[in-house]
């Protein structure tokens, strides 16, 4: 029990400071850190949904994970966006490089989850 909580500090611990590095590499504004840590919580809801049901219909387990794993990709895109990508972008100055650029970001948070939601979902 200590050895998963011990992971799953780590991953969240590892993906909020991945995010954080982005927002400074991009160079857009950034959102206060329970922010980005509450966001990394969601993650768990849709891990306990696929062990509960992987525990009911084992064969369900590994789709429902890839399926959490989409929707919680999904859910940080559309979060991040209006931090990243603001509609009023002509008074921000973005060009369509940086633009670009932060979408590429975005799609990189969403793959990450994949393997986040893999790591935490194996037994250590």
């Amino acid at each position: 029990m200590a050895s998963t909580a011990s992971v799953a500090i780590g991953v969240v611990t590892f993906e909020v400071l991945l995010i954080r590095l982005g927002f400074y590499l991009v160079n857009a504004k950034s959102a206060p850190w329970l922010d980005f840590v509450a966001f990394r919580g969601y993650k768990f809801v849709g891990l306990v949904v696929s062990l509960l049901i992987g525990c009911i219909a084992r064969f369900m387990y590994f789709p429902l994970l890839v399926y959490s794993a989409t929707m919680m990709g999904l859910f940080l895109i559309r979060t991040y966006r209006r931090i990243l990508l603001p509609s009023d972008q002509g008074s921000v100055g973005l060009t369509s490089a940086d633009t670009a650029t932060r979408n590429y970001f975005l799609l990189f948070i969403a793959l990450l989850q994949y393997p986040l939601y893999w790591l935490l979902s194996v037994k250590p």
